[in-house]
């Protein structure tokens, strides 16, 4: 039971770290957030 906690809890943290990732890359190909951060 504990172990299954873990794993989900691990689970959590990879789906958050994927989705900030592709959010951080569709952001980047963006030039319009290019425009707007260095302005």
């Amino acid at each position: 039971m504990d172990m299954n906690r873990k794993v989900y809890q691990i689970d959590i943290f990879y789906c958050e770290f994927y989705f900030i990732f592709l959010t951080y890359f569709y952001v980047g190909k963006s030039e319009k957030f290019h425009e707007y951060l260095y302005q």
